[in-house]
């Protein structure tokens, strides 16, 4: 059984996609137009063909969308096949490939051609430039059928990549392929390896854009097992890593760091304030301290919060919190030094943000293991999981962030978090 997942594509495909009573029929279809192609694709020579892959990409760049050259597409693997292999696909594997397109999961049972017929979609979607990974359940398989496609993808002028090395270069290099083949494991570890690599050269993957999966059967029933606690979970995993992303290549983060210390400072003293507007000075000082080497006295801290509740409209508050944290960063930056300062923001704001959404995924873990009590009080298990898991969040990035502000303005610069490289 094969399944593929794909990026949105155009209109037509899309409908047929969610309507299952047409699918049958717009894949006859499709064989029809493949077939249409065949004489023009015979006559082509060996280097014609090889161009063929250009020639299509040229059209995906100038408007084109994939479903206006699948029949194209196809037909090009289809006279790859029969050079390479000497096997011209049937139009089952025609049809079968061009639900695969659509993001269907199509059962064909052993010796029926999946995995040949699996070259048509991977070659269409490979046109976009971001490349296709190709899933399969052991190495040995991966092997097997990189080595028994790799003439077919290469007659159109394809190339291909099996994720089979440990080190980064050749990792990147499977990576860099149009096709690539691999165990369905090792492309998820790389996906989570690439979200907490230290350095944009250590990751490995590009484009996500489409992926086709054998032995799809294993994972779909794994997959209907799950509840809807897990989509919770992925949507926080996408908010982390693109935080995570950000901080990994950018490269000057003192503008970012800046303004998180301002804003827990501001944090800090506002917490400070009561109900009368009345403000603990000191403990204000100690808990600002604890932040960052703030120059602030009690008295002007008093003084500048009264003035702030006489007059809520100004920003002389605001503006002395920035002003008190960017004397601050600039002393840290002239001890230390311009380079190490930006090595140290970004060591610090990746350190926090791995450590602390480790710890996160325990809570949401034993948040998740308690959640069905509350049914008892006759309360959604899925709706309160999701409140208090955005909560949760709420008050890890909070964390994370005051974190990663105390340590750049109290680490010592040779002792700055890194990794160890194996």
């Amino acid at each position: 059984m094969l399944k593929a997942r794909r990026a949105r594509g155009g209109a037509d495909a899309q409908a047929i996609a969610h309507d299952d009573s047409y699918i049958l029929r717009w894949t006859r279809d499709v064989v029809a137009q493949v077939a249409g192609f065949e004489p023009a694709m015979q006559a082509l020579s060996d280097a014609e063909l090889a161009a063929q892959t250009a020639t299509l990409r040229a059209r995906h760049e100038s408007g084109e969308d994939l479903d206006a050259l699948l029949a194209a597409a196809f037909a090009t693997v289809r006279e790859a096949a029969v050079r390479a292999l000497g096997q011209r696909p049937f139009d089952a594997q025609v049809m079968g490939g061009a639900a695969l397109h659509l993001g269907k999961v199509v059962e064909m049972r052993t010796g029926e051609g999946k995995t040949l017929a699996a070259t048509m979609p991977a070659y269409l979607h490979s046109l976009a430039g971001d490349g296709v990974h190709v899933l399969t359940a052991n190495e040995y398989l991966a092997g097997r059928d990189a080595a028994w496609m790799t003439p077919v993808y290469q007659a159109p002028g394809l190339q291909v990549g099996l994720l089979a090395g440990n080190s980064v270069a050749e990792r990147k290099a499977a990576y860099l392929a149009d096709v690539r083949y691999g165990v369905a494991n090792e492309f998820c570890y790389d996906y989570l390896r690439d979200h907490l690599a230290w350095e944009v050269g250590e990751r490995v993957q590009r484009g996500l854009r489409y992926a086709v999966v054998d032995e799809a059967d294993l994972i779909i029933e794994h997959v209907s097992k799950q509840l809807e606690f897990d989509v919770v979970l992925s949507d926080q995993r996408r908010a982390i890593y693109a935080e995570r992303q950000e901080v990994l290549t950018t490269a000057d983060l003192s503008d970012r760091m800046k303004a998180l210390a301002a804003e827990l400072a501001g944090a800090v003293i506002d917490k400070a304030i009561d109900d009368t507007g009345s403000v603990d000075a000191q403990g204000c000082k100690e808990a600002l301290l604890r932040l960052y080497p703030t120059i602030l006295s009690t008295s002007v801290i008093a003084k500048a919060v009264a003035d702030s509740q006489s007059d809520r409209d100004s920003d002389a508050l605001g503006a002395m919190i920035r002003a008190d944290v960017a004397r601050a960063y600039a002393l840290r930056e002239a001890q230390i030094g311009a380079a190490t300062m930006r090595s140290l923001e970004r060591a610090v704001s990746l350190r926090a943000i791995d450590a602390h959404w480790r710890d996160h995924l325990g809570e949401l873990e034993a948040l998740r293991d308690g959640i069905g009590l509350r049914a008892i009080g006759g309360r959604s298990p899925i709706a309160e999981y999701r409140r208090e898991a955005d909560l949760l969040l709420r008050e890890m990035r909070r964390d994370l962030r005051a974190d990663s502000v105390r340590t750049l303005f109290s680490v010592k610069a040779e002792l700055a978090p890194r990794r160890t490289k194996a």
